[in-house]
Protein backbone atom coordinates (compact mmCIF):
# COMPACT_ATOMS: atom_id res chain seq x y z
CA UNK A 1 0.00 0.00 0.00
CA UNK A 2 0.96 3.51 -0.83
CA UNK A 3 2.14 5.03 2.52
CA UNK A 4 4.56 8.15 2.14
CA UNK A 5 5.83 9.07 -1.54
CA UNK A 6 5.37 12.02 -3.73
CA UNK A 7 1.50 11.87 -3.80
CA UNK A 8 0.98 11.38 0.22
CA UNK A 9 2.50 11.28 3.17
CA UNK A 10 -0.03 8.87 4.79
CA UNK A 11 0.11 9.25 8.87
CA UNK A 12 -2.02 7.86 12.48
CA UNK A 13 -4.86 5.76 9.99
CA UNK A 14 -8.36 5.28 10.85
CA UNK A 15 -10.63 2.59 10.00
CA UNK A 16 -13.71 0.84 10.43
CA UNK A 17 -15.88 -2.04 9.08
CA UNK A 18 -18.60 -1.32 6.83
CA UNK A 19 -21.41 -2.80 6.28
CA UNK A 20 -20.65 -5.07 3.67
CA UNK A 21 -18.06 -6.24 6.17
CA UNK A 22 -14.80 -4.97 4.37
CA UNK A 23 -12.98 -1.99 5.58
CA UNK A 24 -12.48 1.48 5.01
CA UNK A 25 -9.01 3.24 6.48
CA UNK A 26 -8.67 6.96 6.35
CA UNK A 27 -5.51 9.06 6.41
CA UNK A 28 -4.12 12.07 7.51
CA UNK A 29 -1.83 14.04 5.10
CA UNK A 30 1.58 15.19 6.44
CA UNK A 31 2.25 16.79 3.04
CA UNK A 32 -0.81 19.41 3.96
CA UNK A 33 -3.12 18.78 0.98
CA UNK A 34 -5.96 19.82 3.33
CA UNK A 35 -8.19 16.39 2.85
CA UNK A 36 -8.34 13.29 4.70
CA UNK A 37 -7.35 10.27 1.78
CA UNK A 38 -9.21 6.68 1.90
CA UNK A 39 -8.68 2.88 1.28
CA UNK A 40 -10.26 -0.08 0.87
CA UNK A 41 -9.37 -3.45 2.31
CA UNK A 42 -11.49 -5.81 0.47
CA UNK A 43 -9.28 -9.11 -0.56
CA UNK A 44 -9.77 -10.74 3.38
CA UNK A 45 -6.37 -9.09 4.05
CA UNK A 46 -4.29 -9.70 1.18
CA UNK A 47 -3.77 -5.92 0.54
CA UNK A 48 -5.54 -2.31 0.61
CA UNK A 49 -6.38 -0.51 -2.78
CA UNK A 50 -4.07 2.59 -3.11
CA UNK A 51 -5.62 5.57 -1.15
CA UNK A 52 -7.08 8.39 -2.73
CA UNK A 53 -7.99 12.01 -1.92
CA UNK A 54 -11.21 12.33 -0.66
CA UNK A 55 -12.94 15.98 -0.51
CA UNK A 56 -13.19 15.65 3.13
CA UNK A 57 -10.94 18.54 4.23
CA UNK A 58 -8.83 18.39 7.44
CA UNK A 59 -5.86 19.65 9.18
CA UNK A 60 -3.49 17.40 9.18
CA UNK A 61 -4.80 16.18 12.58
CA UNK A 62 -5.01 13.27 14.20
CA UNK A 63 -8.85 11.66 13.70
CA UNK A 64 -11.63 9.28 15.11
CA UNK A 65 -14.51 7.66 15.20
CA UNK A 66 -17.35 4.96 15.60
CA UNK A 67 -20.18 3.01 14.27
CA UNK A 68 -23.06 3.52 16.50
CA UNK A 69 -25.74 1.07 17.96
CA UNK A 70 -28.38 2.46 15.14
CA UNK A 71 -25.93 1.80 12.48
CA UNK A 72 -24.46 5.03 11.83
CA UNK A 73 -21.05 6.28 11.17
CA UNK A 74 -19.46 9.73 13.44
CA UNK A 75 -16.48 11.12 12.66
CA UNK A 76 -14.56 13.63 14.60
CA UNK A 77 -11.75 16.15 13.38
CA UNK A 78 -10.45 19.32 12.64
CA UNK A 79 -11.69 20.09 8.97
CA UNK A 80 -10.74 23.31 8.96
CA UNK A 81 -7.27 22.91 6.41
CA UNK A 82 -5.68 25.89 7.96
CA UNK A 83 -5.63 25.38 11.63
CA UNK A 84 -6.50 22.32 14.56
CA UNK A 85 -9.79 24.81 15.12
CA UNK A 86 -12.58 24.02 15.57
CA UNK A 87 -13.23 20.30 16.12
CA UNK A 88 -16.22 19.19 14.40
CA UNK A 89 -18.16 16.11 14.50
CA UNK A 90 -19.27 14.88 10.88
CA UNK A 91 -22.05 11.49 10.25
CA UNK A 92 -22.45 9.16 7.57
CA UNK A 93 -25.12 6.64 7.15
CA UNK A 94 -22.86 4.03 5.00
CA UNK A 95 -19.13 5.03 6.51
CA UNK A 96 -17.80 6.95 3.39
CA UNK A 97 -20.12 9.40 2.57
CA UNK A 98 -20.75 12.08 5.25
CA UNK A 99 -23.72 14.24 4.75
CA UNK A 100 -23.74 16.50 7.96
CA UNK A 101 -21.45 18.05 10.05
CA UNK A 102 -21.45 20.18 13.44
CA UNK A 103 -19.16 22.11 15.72
CA UNK A 104 -18.29 20.95 18.73
CA UNK A 105 -15.98 23.10 20.15
CA UNK A 106 -13.01 25.89 19.06
CA UNK A 107 -12.05 29.19 19.51
CA UNK A 108 -8.69 27.83 20.53
CA UNK A 109 -6.23 24.69 19.00
CA UNK A 110 -8.76 21.60 19.70
CA UNK A 111 -6.98 17.91 18.57
CA UNK A 112 -6.68 14.43 19.37
CA UNK A 113 -10.12 13.57 19.80
CA UNK A 114 -11.31 10.36 20.81
CA UNK A 115 -15.50 9.61 20.79
CA UNK A 116 -17.35 6.53 22.26
CA UNK A 117 -21.46 6.03 22.51
CA UNK A 118 -22.23 5.20 26.25
CA UNK A 119 -25.94 4.68 26.66
CA UNK A 120 -28.11 7.08 24.91
CA UNK A 121 -24.91 9.31 25.15
CA UNK A 122 -21.59 10.41 22.56
CA UNK A 123 -18.52 11.25 25.21
CA UNK A 124 -15.85 12.93 23.62
CA UNK A 125 -12.27 13.32 24.87
CA UNK A 126 -9.50 15.80 23.14
CA UNK A 127 -6.47 18.40 23.86
CA UNK A 128 -6.17 21.99 23.98
CA UNK A 129 -3.45 24.00 22.96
Amino acid sequence: MLGSSSELNAEEPFWWELPDRNLMALFRDNRKSGYLYRSFYVDRGRSWTKPIRTNFPDASSKINGIRLKDGRYILVSNPNPVKRDPLALSISSDGMVFSGMGYLVGGHRVDHPHVLEHEDFLLNAFSRN
